[in-house]
């Protein structure tokens, strides 16, 4: 990952982040207990809570039931970001990560929460979102990832 930042003239390790959630709907020989219904997306399935850079490079990776919340999930997600990238000082973030993981990004971990506040409202995050949206210039088609219009195979 640090050849690719150099590549692009980023600092070898990030300092900022966009975390967010994809749900994807799980086929019918997926295990109940690994899959649950997102309400408000109105998908059974699982869920991929992803943290990536300003490159949309992936930083952290959870795969969840699509029940799980994000707040719970962002939790153990900032912990193991801040284990893992040390450099990291802001983190992007929607509505769906609010009320005390927003303590605990700023006071504990020392990350400042971006793009939302305290109270739940969302500030303009909208191009960092993007970066989640396709992570990478990779395209989800079904459940796998393709690069996106425009972007080779690679080497």
């Amino acid at each position: 990952m640090s050849r690719v930042r150099q590549t692009a003239g980023r600092d070898r390790e990030p300092t900022a982040g966009t975390i967010d959630t994809q749900s994807v709907k799980a086929a019918t020989s997926v295990p109940a207990a690994s899959r649950g219904f997102d309400g408000a997306k109105e998908v059974n399935g699982r869920e991929r809570h992803i943290v990536v850079d300003a490159l949309g490079l992936l930083l952290t990776v959870v795969v969840t039931a699509a029940s799980a919340t994000d707040r719970d999930t962002g939790r153990a997600m900032l912990v193991r970001l801040r284990e893992r990238h040390w450099c990291i000082t802001l983190v992007w973030a929607d509505g769906g990560y609010t009320g005390r993981l927003v303590d605990l990004a700023r006071d504990t971990l020392r990350i400042a929460p971006g793009g939302l506040e305290r109270g739940g409202r969302v500030g303009p995050a909208a191009a960092e979102q993007a970066a989640v949206e396709e992570p990478a210039g990779l395209v989800l088609c079904g459940d796998r990832l393709f690069p996106g219009p425009g972007r080779s195979q690679g080497p």
